[in-house]
């Protein structure tokens, strides 16, 4: 609970003070109160006073409007700010500025390279057009005479009139506003002549008597004929080389006239600044004009012969780079089809032509294909790598190149088989058993229809041996005469074979059966059977057949085919070949 003491408590600065003192302190706050308040308002803002941007925004570009009405010197103190802002901009974003200034500087710079083009082209057809002709070698003569460039003395001959200067001056003050020239090599002191100008005007009205009005309208200096045009702020003075025709006065003086309208509140404001008059100077421009004679005479001998053997050393040269492009054409299209070589790419280097790709060993030279075509292989270069080519062409053109077969044997490549026919001998028919792993792409060798000429061999001489009987007389183991005779060439025969089973890495065995007649006891048959075969076999031995495996056997009584043989063809002895590996 308060204590109560707090409710009577007072101010201490009322302490001692009367009720009318209070009265009176009352009184002055209800009276200046208000005002008090505005005050420390107005207090409280000057002491958080701070620029506020928007309120100056507002203002600045009517200020600056304002400003640059009354004089020149807020430009004079933006500029360094400008050109350093500028820069800055250049130099971070200089693609910014050229988009910027593109639409204004391009047609300007198209416009000056065109009509610099154009003053080329048409002194260069002048100065060809009298170069050729008899008129111009005199000309030339004239130029060596006198050291004048052969250009000027063409200009001199053919020149009608041509406007070399023009002034425009500034009539009160005698200064030179603006000028123009045809030439930079013909501007001289600008400001000299502009007053001598108007000395020379002032000169010849004090000295005849002329009024201020008059003026001087032309003179003539040497070569040169100088115009004056008279307007109200300015006059324009034309420096004229030949005989200028009397239009000419109506050209200058429309230009002087545009530039009293264009310049007339800057000829009233003028107080010596003639950078204002700078937008005069195409006004100018167009009154530097030129005419030159026409040509009326027919092209000279010399000037036609000339041309036509330009014209036709064109042509020459024309068709044969036409021809030789043709011949580059079909070459690459050919060596492109040619199987074997796959291009890469094609390329030049300092007039040298590059050919790089793949090539196979055994395709055609790209140098011969390039002879072919007309072309010098010198003048090309090939960067070939080696590669093998897969195609039935090349896997039987590296088979032959390998194998070499016999010209007996035909060889062909389909679906990476090797088709072999024909004849061989043994040993080039044993090259072809593992051949397929040694080409890459050939999976197979097929010899179905390749016959193997030793095997043949054997086989024939076999069969002529096997076909052979040896027949005895009834009873006997002895050979008569013609039957012994036989058994030289017998003899040769079983050598002939046995030679050829050697070429096929084999050796041959030679059995000699004697045979019987049913007739006798099984014992005599079978002494008299051996007996047989043994005399054929001593027989062969002194004939000379000693390295050939040959054994005498009697064939068994009881064989089936022997029971059906005729009792006197079955007196003989036969022969059997077997093979031992």
């Amino acid at each position: 609970m308060a204590s109560p003491s707090h409710g009577t408590t007072t101010s201490p600065s009322h302490k001692g003070t009367d009720p009318a003192s209070r009265d009176l302190t009352k009184l002055r706050t209800l009276l200046l109160a208000p005002e008090q308040r505005q005050l420390e308002n107005i207090q409280k803002k000057i002491d958080s006073l701070s620029i506020d941007e928007k309120s100056v925004g507002r203002i600045l570009p009517n200020a600056i409007i304002l400003r640059s009405q009354q004089d020149s010197q807020l430009a004079k103190s933006l500029s360094p700010i400008i050109e350093d802002s500028f820069s800055h901009s250049i130099q971070k974003s200089p693609q910014k500025i050229a988009d910027a200034i593109s639409p204004i500087m391009s047609p300007a710079i198209r416009k000056a390279i065109l009509a610099a083009l154009r003053g080329m082209v048409q002194s260069l057809n002048q100065t060809l057009e009298h170069s050729v002709s008899l008129k111009g070698l005199k000309w030339r003569v004239e130029a060596f005479r006198t050291g004048k460039p052969f250009a000027e003395i063409v200009l001199l001959h053919t020149l009608r009139f041509r406007v070399e200067q023009v002034f425009l001056i500034h009539r009160e003050t005698g200064i030179l506003l603006q000028h123009a020239a045809a030439e930079i090599e013909s501007i001289q002191d600008e400001e000299v002549v502009s007053g001598m100008l108007t000395a020379i005007q002032d000169f010849v009205r004090d000295s005849f008597g002329g009024k201020q009005a008059d003026v001087l309208e032309s003179l003539r200096v040497g070569e040169l004929t100088v115009w004056i045009e008279q307007g109200p702020q300015a006059l324009l003075a034309g420096v004229i080389r030949g005989n200028p025709p009397q239009e000419l006065h109506e050209v200058f003086q429309d230009a002087l006239e545009t530039i009293h309208v264009e310049c007339s509140s800057t000829f009233d404001r003028f107080s010596g600044d003639v950078s204002a008059f700078d937008r005069a100077r195409p006004d100018l421009e167009d009154c530097l004009q030129a005419q030159f004679q026409g040509n009326s005479s027919k092209p000279s001998f010399l000037l036609l012969t000339w041309l036509g053997l330009i014209g036709a050393g064109l042509v020459w040269w024309g068709g044969l780079a036409y021809m030789e492009h043709q011949r580059w054409a079909q070459f690459l299209k050919q060596i492109e089809q040619e199987p074997g070589i796959i291009v890469t790419s094609v390329s030049q280097d300092h007039g040298t032509s590059i050919v790089n790709g793949l090539r196979d060993p055994l395709s055609v030279e790209p140098a011969e294909l390039a002879r072919q075509a007309g072309l010098s292989p010198e003048s090309i270069e090939f960067r070939f790598e080696p590669y093998f080519s897969t195609t039935p062409e090349f896997l039987e053109l590296r088979a032959l190149s390998l194998l070499q077969p016999p010209p007996s044997v035909k060889m062909t490549v389909e679906n990476a088989h090797l088709l072999v026919s024909g004849k061989a001998p043994h040993d080039w028919v044993r090259r072809l058993e593992n051949f397929s792993q040694t080409i890459p792409g050939l999976t197979k060798v097929v010899t179905e229809h390749l016959i193997d000429t030793d095997v043949e061999r054997f086989d024939a001489l076999r069969g002529k041996l096997e076909k052979t009987h040896i027949f005895f007389s009834k009873g006997s183991s002895h050979l008569s005469g013609p039957e012994a005779m036989d058994l030289n060439s017998l003899s040769q025969l079983i050598h002939q074979l046995d030679d050829s089973a050697r070429n096929l890495n084999q050796l041959v065995r030679v059995e000699i059966r004697g045979q019987t007649s049913q007739d006798g006891s099984l014992e005599t048959n079978r002494k008299l059977r051996l007996a047989r075969a043994s005399s054929v076999l001593q027989s062969l031995r002194l004939s000379g057949l000693t390295n050939t495996q040959v054994e005498a056997v009697g064939s068994k009584s009881d064989d089936s085919k022997e029971k059906t043989i005729d009792p006197d063809s079955s007196r003989r002895v036969l022969f059997r070949v077997k093979l031992i590996k």
